[in-house]
């Protein structure tokens, strides 16, 4: 079974998975090498001595639960690993919605036919307040330069 967990930056994505995978039994909390911030969300003070969290490389065929964490991050071998593994064990996925274009990433793009549940999070638009963020616009790198607003605004300042 395959769930993904999408969303804008900030709205939540990381928290939800990594909740999701501290109430699971022979879980992994797998993360893409090339995410190397210090956190796994900054609504996250400390993380559970109970979690067993790997990088992208490791076995994950000896887990019955696998949460993968920023999966638009991921190399293509990894999602195919995936795409197998879905067939008897419970995997959740998180990762943006769509990258500074608004374009889906095509890790994410991949997972969605085999998904049997998509969720959308939305965060809280810079711009104006509403909980309706769903745009994340900035350099395209990985950090802290860019910025999330909701529909309307997204189109009223582009």
């Amino acid at each position: 079974m395959l769930t993904l967990i999408l969303g804008a930056m900030r709205s939540g994505k990381s928290k939800s998975l990594y909740a999701q995978a501290l109430e699971s039994k022979n879980a992994v909390f797998i993360r893409p090498k090339a995410d190397t911030r210090p956190f796994i969300s900054r609504a996250i003070k400390e993380l559970s001595p109970k979690l067993v969290i790997k990088d992208e490389d490791s076995d994950m065929s000896v887990f019955s639960s696998i949460f993968v964490d920023e999966i638009h991050l991921c190399a293509d071998s990894t999602i195919t690993k995936l795409i197998t593994l879905c067939r008897d064990r419970l995997i959740v996925c998180a990762g943006l919605n769509g990258d500074i274009h608004q374009r889906p990433f095509p890790q994410v793009s991949r997972l969605i036919p085999y998904a049997d549940s998509i969720m959308l999070l939305h965060a809280v638009c810079e711009h104006c307040g509403k909980f309706s963020a769903k745009y994340s616009i900035g350099d395209g790198k990985i950090g802290d330069n860019y910025r999330v607003l909701c529909h309307n605004c997204f189109f009223q300042t582009s």
